[in-house]
């Protein structure tokens, strides 16, 4: 059967095995390099720089919409304008085309009256 056994370790072998994990280490977790912290500062520099740019942009998106919206209402009004002229002139139309269809039963006196009330 098995006997207790001793496991003897000798300083040596310690150091040669504290040295190995160091060297593990140092090259599975690498310290960062100043080059690659000068590509960070650069990379965050440049998505500072686009932020900028687009707030910038989104400034800019609020004013043309508010512009949108004051022409907006400005057609709307002239739109609405546009149809009561035309509405004025369908009720200025009928009310004349009717006078014309009349006119037949219109004296001379009549007849004078009417077009100088029309053309003044």
């Amino acid at each position: 059967m098995i006997k207790d056994k001793s496991i003897t370790l000798n300083v040596s072998h310690l150091i040669m095995g504290a040295i190995i994990l160091l060297l593990l280490w140092f090259l599975l977790f690498p310290n960062p390099t100043p080059n690659d912290l000068s590509k960070y500062n650069k990379q965050k520099q440049e998505i500072d720089s686009l932020s900028n740019v687009l707030k910038d942009l989104q400034k800019e998106q609020v004013e043309l919409n508010k512009s949108i919206d004051f022409h907006q209402n400005r057609i709307d009004s002239l739109n609405y304008e546009i149809d009561n002229t035309n509405q004025q002139i369908t009720n200025i139309r009928n009310y004349y085309g009717k006078k014309i269809r009349d006119i037949s039963n219109y004296t001379p006196s009549q007849l004078d009256d009417f077009f100088a009330k029309r053309y003044k």
